[in-house]
């Protein structure tokens, strides 16, 4: 058995990865066939799971639900990029929570940051500019954002799942109503659902450290002291982005699966993510946990014993 996880599954999140199930915005990696058939099937066959409430994830899981939008967003979509950047941050509470800027690490840590606020949400607050600054914060990896002039764009540039200039996925968001905007604060804050008199005392709080060039607070790094100040002002509400689910079919060192009293079940086999249980239990980790390079050794593992068994 081996067919990814059940990122797509919202019932089996519900009751297997439940923080998930409340702190993911959207999914990034896995992609939409991962329903978690092959894992029903395992335990129909009276399997055991492990890695109950583990899963991986990145940040700038943009909240569709709002606008019936997608639960399916990639990772180098234009919005997701946007939403990945080191702008203002908020909570419901219009409080900041984090240092953003500090490591381009940073996208393994804020998204438990995230989830870890009121509503498993937060709240990302930047002005019309953000065209210009999204490059002033000095993007590394998969946060540059997507331009038709990337190096071998046209051998890895996949047209169903983004477009070839991010500026794009941007605008669509924005149409989709999942990124707010408003000429006031006031206004921003009223269509984000947040108190506009505290949204108003934190933005021009951050204005002020902007202008200072400097955050007593947190610490930003000066590139990420971008005021919101031109309009129209833009909000977009946040959770996590999910890379893929680590809960699964229990197995031992030979990839075999076992049933409920721990005895393997004869002839049946589950490499990751269909297995669970290899990232522990109740973690939430970066998705370079759970690779290809694990699908791919452990199919190898499986298929060595299995054929080692028949000679």
């Amino acid at each position: 058995l081996s067919a990814g996880g059940f990122s797509h599954n919202k019932n089996m999140l519900k009751k297997y990865v439940p923080t998930a199930y409340n702190g993911v915005g959207s999914v990034s990696m896995a992609l939409p066939s991962n329903t978690g058939e092959c894992i029903r099937m395992g335990q129909g066959a009276g399997a055991d799971l492990a890695g109950y409430d583990t899963f991986t994830g990145f940040d700038g899981g943009i909240d569709f639900s709002e606008v019936n939008g997608p639960w399916f967003r990639y990772l180098y979509s234009g919005d997701i990029q946007l939403a990945r950047g080191a702008w203002l941050h908020l909570n419901k509470a219009c409080e900041r929570f984090m240092n953003i800027s500090s490591s381009p690490m940073q996208f393994f840590k804020r998204p438990a940051a995230i989830m870890a606020q009121p509503g498993h949400r937060a709240y990302i607050i930047f002005d019309s500019n953000y065209e210009i600054n999204i490059w002033k914060q000095n993007p590394v990896g998969c946060k540059i954002p997507i331009t038709p002039d990337l190096p071998l764009m046209n051998e890895w540039h996949i047209p169903r799942l983004f477009s070839r200039d991010w500026r794009v996925g941007v605008k669509e968001a924005i149409a989709m109503g999942a990124i707010k905007s408003s000429n006031t604060y006031e206004g921003l804050a009223a269509k984000l659902g947040l108190n506009s008199e505290r949204f108003k005392t934190a933005v021009n709080k951050w204005n002020g450290y902007c202008k200072a060039g400097t955050d007593p607070e947190f610490g930003e790094d000066p590139q990420s002291l971008i005021p919101v100040q031109d309009p129209p002002f833009y909000g977009i509400k946040i959770g996590c982005s999910m890379g893929s689910t680590s809960c699964g079919l229990r197995v031992n060192h030979n990839m075999q699966v076992l049933d409920m009293d721990q005895n393997i079940i004869p002839g049946l086999y589950a490499t990751y993510f269909t297995a669970g249980g290899g990232a522990g239990e109740v973690i939430f980790d970066h998705p370079i946990i759970w690779s290809a390079a694990g699908s791919m050794t452990t199919s190898y593992m499986a298929c060595e014993h299995a054929a080692k068994q028949h000679g």
